[in-house]
């Protein structure tokens, strides 16, 4: 399992499946486990491929063509591929088939991905969504899409929110906040935003309305892995002087971030598209509002915990800024109502949706 947002989907998944039907027995298909997070005991089985089909081609093909007669072999009565797409061969297995599909980005935003990849991604939507049984979409807006850009039956749609990882649920500790502070060294108030650096998410904009306020004592702190447009950002950093008031950390550890949201006067998310938008719910989990794009899963994702602008101008992004630093009563104001919106993604709040799907 990777380490992107699918992939904390379907850690964040299958944990609440083991906690809340710890009796139902559960089969973790995975090329690889990245982080390490679910533990084998007698009713969760973990299996990645093994031989020949360890190699890069061989696992593609492992997880195409293989896991179905696997699954189907194993017993299981539910298939439920996490990530948009289920194996390819999967129509020939009586197994109930479920799927979730994320977003629709690379129809929205194609110039976003190589025409290859655009081919593949389409191709896998399209099989998944002929042969599932239920599609279960994260957002309306990605059941919309599903609807109006696939020609996917509504009634073949189920709608269950995605939620973030527990961590964030409780709010971090002051010792925890100071004790970040000082490792990444957040000496003044910042302005915190979490997400892959690339440009549909749109950090350079961000970077822009900051150098445009360019408050005295406030730094704006990126977090996010490793990317060629992170060169992008640094070069814009060092050709507008802004030293310290910017810090890019792309190293902080999952367990660190409830507590990095929790110090921050806010966050601020200006993606131009989203299949839900995870940071803005975990943001909200800890009472600090949000700056968000007013695109797509956004304004459903953040509720009335977020300030909306237009992430395409300049002096809108600016203008939501100081608002948020310079008073006080809207950023609790937002915070609180924000963390009373997100409670309606609690999997407690779901389960009849799930107990629907998985027919238990």
């Amino acid at each position: 399992m990777n380490t992107s947002g699918l992939g904390n989907y379907s850690r964040t998944h299958l944990l609440s499946l083991q906690h809340f039907f710890p009796s139902e027995p559960l089969l973790l298909f995975s090329p690889k486990i990245k982080i390490p997070f679910l533990k084998a005991n007698d009713k969760q089985r973990i299996q990645c491929p093994t031989g020949i089909f360890r190699t890069l081609p061989g696992a593609s093909y492992w997880r195409s063509y293989r896991i179905s007669a696997l699954a189907e072999a194993a017993g299981a009565s539910v298939f439920h591929g996490l990530s948009n797409e289920l194996p390819l061969n999967i129509h020939k297995f009586r197994m109930k088939k479920v799927v979730t599909l994320h977003d629709l980005i690379f129809i929205h935003y194609p110039h976003y991905y190589k025409a290859f990849d655009r081919a593949f991604y389409l191709k896998k939507v399209q099989y998944a969504c002929t042969h599932a049984d239920v599609i279960v979409a994260i957002s309306e807006q990605t059941k919309k899409d599903l609807i109006e850009r696939l020609n996917v039956p509504e009634e073949k749609i189920e709608l269950v929110y995605q939620d973030c990882h527990t961590r964030f649920h409780s709010l971090a500790p002051e010792s925890s906040v100071q004790a970040v502070r000082e490792k990444y060294g957040l000496t003044e108030p910042y302005i915190l935003s979490v997400g892959t650096p690339e440009a549909r998410k749109k950090q350079l904009a961000l970077l822009k309305a900051f150098t445009r306020i360019r408050w005295e004592g406030i730094q704006l702190v990126l977090v996010g892995r490793k990317t060629a447009y992170l060169k992008m950002l640094f070069h814009y950093i060092q050709e507008h002087h802004l030293g310290t008031s910017v810090r890019i950390l792309t190293d902080v550890l999952s367990e660190e971030l409830p507590a990095l949201y929790r110090g921050a006067l806010c966050s601020a998310y200006l993606s131009e598209y989203e299949g839900f938008g995870l940071p803005l719910v975990e943001s909200l989990n800890q009472e600090i509002p949000v700056l968000a794009s007013n695109r797509s899963c956004l304004p459903e994702a953040a509720g009335p915990g977020a300030l909306y602008v237009n992430p395409e101008t300049e002096a809108e992004v600016a203008d939501g800024l100081s608002q948020l630093l310079q008073n006080e009563t809207l950023r609790n104001q937002l915070g609180e109502k924000g963390k009373q919106h997100v409670q309606k993604f609690r999997i407690e709040n779901n389960l009849p949706s799930w107990k629907k799907i998985y027919e238990l």
